[in-house]
Formats: C-alpha cells, structure tokens, sequence
C-alpha cells in the first residue's frame, strides 16, 4: 500500500478485497472503517482477495472468543470485537494485520463471498511496513494493556470484560495520553523517527480536543482497566 494514503481526506480507498473508510480529520492515524471481502472463488483468491480474519469476537457474555472467519459467514451475528490485533490472510499465506481499541463488527453473506465491516469511534490502525507511527502506537497501546492488574495477574476474563465496556474513543484518548507523557518524560535518543511520533501524538490529541471528542479527564489505561 502508497505510504501516501493515510493523509488522504474523508474518503473510500480501496485496495483488492479491503475498502477503507478515512476519518475527517486528516492527522488520524487509521481507519474508521474497513470492509473487507472475504472469498474461497479460486479466480478471486488469485486477485488478492481476503480468505480470512482472525479476530476477538465479543460474546453476549462479556468474553472475548479467538474466532476466525471464512466463506461463507454463518456460525457467528453482528456484535462487537474486542482490543487488539486483527489478522487479515491472503493466498499463500501472506498476511496483513490491524490494530483497533474495540468496535462493532457486521456480516453480509452471498453465494460467492462474504462481507465483513468493521467500524470503530477510534482509528483502526493499518499496520505495514512504512506506517511507523501507527505501529509504534499499536505497540504502546499493547504495552499499556498489558501493564495492567488484570492482565499480570493473568486475569483475561477480568481483563476482557473491562474492554468490552470501555467506548473505544475513550481507550484511545488513554493510549494517547499515556503514550505522550512516557515519551516525554523518559530519556531516548531523539531520532527523527520519534521526534515525528511525538509530533503525531501532540497533534491528534489537539485535533480531538478542538473536535470535542477529549474525554475530559481522561483516565491513564491502568485507570480504565482497574
């Protein structure tokens, strides 16, 4: 994918078997949405078309189910999906990944291939080689995540259930946050490539605030997942 995309306005960009939707706000770092078609047509899997997606499916329950979805769709209904990665796999096991803070995840299914749209308040990032920042964020976001009670004391089902309630804005506003003043305050060699990531950070969080979407006081993750 051109490295280029990502500062595209509010608009579809399409690539094969993945449409994505951009946010207005041009300094987002991700995706609001993201259809992708899922297909086991020899002729479309040989055009790049998705085969599946590996992600965290949200139960009625509360808990969060490893679930991998194929052609056609019908073991599973619209729900949500929780914080983390999602993998995307294409022929000859080339595979694409994304990292979100939780959304909403619907299906369509026809005879030849099957729909999965995924949306979310906050960006999902598109991981790849050239989009750093959105990986050192996924990364930090992880970090955090994992820095929490629950999740060292190895409490999933306690740790599930908080990200299943968070808003996924709210979670990504934390992440940010957090992010920011660790990078602040810690001392690193200030390479362009983290000065850029710091930049990025200063001005998302601006953006969100001039947009009315900064939670006010926003919490630290270990805060929200307490």
């Amino acid at each position: 994918m051109d490295k280029k995309i990502l500062k595209i306005g509010n608009e579809k960009i399409q690539e094969p078997g993945i449409l994505f939707y951009t946010f207005d706000r041009s300094n987002a770092p991700g995706y609001r949405q993201l259809d992708i078609t899922i297909s086991s047509s020899e002729t479309q899997v040989e055009r790049g078309m998705v085969t599946q997606i590996e992600l965290s499916y949200i139960t009625p329950e509360g808990y969060s189910q490893l679930t991998t979805l194929t052609h056609p769709i019908n073991s599973i209904q619209k729900g949500r999906f929780l914080a983390g990665l999602i993998h995307f796999q294409r022929k000859a096991k080339k595979h694409f990944t994304a990292y979100t803070f939780g959304g909403e995840v619907d299906f369509s299914t026809t005879t030849d291939h099957s729909i999965v749209t995924l949306t979310s308040s906050a960006p999902i990032l598109w991981l790849y080689q050239f989009n750093h920042i959105a990986s050192l964020l996924a990364d930090e976001a992880q970090i955090l995540i994992a820095e929490s009670p629950a999740a060292k004391n190895r409490d999933t089902d306690k740790l599930d259930k908080k990200l299943s309630t968070i808003d996924p804005m709210r979670l990504y506003c934390s992440s940010l946050k957090d992010t920011f003043e660790k990078y602040s305050s810690m001392y690193i060699e200030r390479t362009p490539k983290y000065e850029q990531f710091l930049l990025f950070i200063n001005k998302e969080i601006q953006s969100l605030k001039e947009l009315d979407i900064w939670f006010e006081p926003v919490k630290s993750v270990n805060e929200l997942l307490n």
